[in-house]
């Protein structure tokens, strides 16, 4: 019997749509999963009891830049099971990967979502955001591998930007 986190994001700019998170939830409850075992969260993972005990993670969040990682993608949303984010953030982020060996993580993501409805491009310094910098892309990006979802949300963003701001500019 799984007990599914649903690993959210709640940046309030550009959060993970509301429909998005319901929809996720209303497919696990079609496929037998109790109601009571199924919870969606961002910032308090580490402590809700559902995300304690779960046997199964599905992590979704927009695709958006960020200034020191490049991109805020599947990878980077499993930061809140972290103890310090800002361990996480030394050399432009490279340790993120280590989050999915985390006991409360490992080998429990069964599927990656990346919303890239209306993604962020473009960005200047730590949670910058500007309406012109989002674009209707109308997307999802699904899989169970994080890193191949996040290198299509990746190139994605590139291609915006080249497509925006010129040559260069990725």
């Amino acid at each position: 019997e799984d007990i599914v986190g649903i690993k959210s994001n709640v940046w309030s700019y550009l959060p993970t749509p509301p429909e998005v998170e319901q929809a996720i939830k209303r497919r696990l409850l079609d496929a037998g999963v109790k109601e009571e075992n199924i919870g969606i969260d961002d910032h308090n993972v580490r402590e809700n009891p559902i995300f304690v005990k779960s046997t199964a993670l599905i992590n979704t969040r927009p695709l958006r830049t960020h200034y020191l990682a490049g991109m805020s993608g599947c990878i980077k949303n499993y930061i809140m099971f972290g103890e310090s984010q800002d361990a996480y953030h030394p050399d432009s982020c490279a340790a993120l990967g280590s989050l999915f060996n985390l006991p409360q993580v490992k080998g429990k993501t069964r599927l990656n979502i990346l919303c890239a409805l209306t993604p962020q491009f473009h960005g200047r310094g730590p949670h910058h955001f500007s309406r012109r910098y989002v674009w209707n892309y109308k997307g999802l990006i699904v899989g169970q591998d994080p890193v191949a979802v996040d290198t299509i949300g990746l190139r994605l963003i590139m291609a915006k930007r080249r497509q925006e701001l010129g040559p260069g500019q990725e």
